[in-house]
């Protein structure tokens, strides 16, 4: 049941064993989409299976362990730009608001 008026709870991500890129996606959707839900296996289904409805927010703890394990995945020419910046700009893209923590 939703109250109308009231702001839905954050969705949390613990990222304490978000170590490579299968780990990323299921982590991602267990929290947006709920236990066992993943968003996919790479950046094309990541923005498939959000499909920017409504606006939430997600608290991704131990954020850092990620942006450390997938700092060799690029995935642009600019060599700074990781694949965990490319996912939280596909996040914001879909109405996710990312508290990293």
């Amino acid at each position: 049941m939703q109250l109308i008026g009231c702001e839905p709870s954050p969705a949390l991500l613990d990222g304490r064993h978000v170590t490579d890129l299968p780990g990323l996606h299921l982590a991602l959707g267990e929290a947006l989409l709920g236990p066992g839900l993943s968003l996919g296996s790479d950046l094309y289904w990541l923005r498939e299976r959000l499909d920017g409805g409504a606006r939430r927010t997600l608290v991704w703890h131990d954020a850092e362990t990620a942006r450390r394990s997938l700092a060799w995945r690029v995935v642009r020419t600019d060599p700074l730009f990781s694949y965990l910046d490319e996912v939280l700009e596909i996040l914001a893209g879909r109405g996710v608001t990312v508290i990293l923590d």
